[in-house]
């Protein structure tokens, strides 16, 4: 029993000397993809590239009149909106009468045709995944000194809108002649599409317009995308 022992002891020994065969690794899980994120503007902008495909929608939700749309701004024109395929779901659809609401939908662009009321729409959306989005409140300050912070989501910042043909800013102070002062903090808005009646209560000066402004929309990559801009003060 001894001289057993011993040799079990020796072979045990010997085994965890060399080592048994090394065990196969962990799987490892596939990580998911990144959803592409596309606010609505960026999205009119380039419609051919993205029909089609799967995406997330950043957008306001415009319900009224038999018309349900995902919209830039409150305009509903199929120049400036795609067709929602679907109703949208019974709690989202009674805010969204009361007044555009801004909402993420997941689905599908279809491809160019004739969508929704009078077939007017040339794209409509298709979504699978429609849920409210509730704009975070910040200031420019943060957002210039964190821009990674609120990467992806939307927001809610008041300020002074300078816009000029192909470029728009909002900054924080501004002289009496409405100039950036030297210790001023800003962000880039992405292109803006004229909206009159909001430039019509800012002041103009030659093709620059600016004024202090509440803009509600997408922060993602250091760049502002305003899906809702409105006179600071306006009802």
């Amino acid at each position: 029993m001894r001289m057993l022992s011993a040799a079990g002891l020796l072979l045990n020994l010997w085994l965890t000397g060399c080592g048994a065969l090394p065990s196969p690794p962990l799987a490892q899980a596939t990580p998911l993809p990144t959803p592409v994120v596309v606010p609505l503007p960026a999205l009119l902008g380039e419609l051919p590239r993205w029909s089609g495909q799967q995406l997330e929608l950043i957008a306001l939700l415009v319900v009224r009149d038999g018309t349900r749309v995902l919209a830039r701004g409150a305009d509903p024109s199929p120049a400036a909106a795609v067709w929602l395929a679907e109703p949208p779901p019974a709690a989202i659809a009674t805010a969204a009468r009361a007044g555009p609401v801004l909402v993420r939908a997941a689905g599908r662009l279809s491809p160019a045709g004739a969508y929704g009321t009078g077939q007017r729409y040339p794209y409509q959306f298709a979504a699978t995944r429609l849920e409210l989005l509730h704009p975070e409140r910040t200031t420019l300050a943060n957002l210039a000194l964190n821009p990674q912070a609120l990467d992806r989501l939307p927001l809610r910042v008041e300020g002074v809108l300078l816009a000029r043909p192909g470029e728009a800013l909002l900054v924080d102070r501004v002289s009496p002649a409405g100039v950036p002062t030297s210790d001023a903090q800003q962000i880039k808005l992405a292109p803006l599409v004229p909206d009159e009646a909001l430039m019509a209560r800012l002041t103009r000066a030659g093709d620059v317009v600016w004024g202090a402004v509440v803009v509600e929309g997408w922060w993602q990559a250091g760049v502002l995308t305003p899906l809702r801009i409105s006179a600071r003060g306006a009802p």
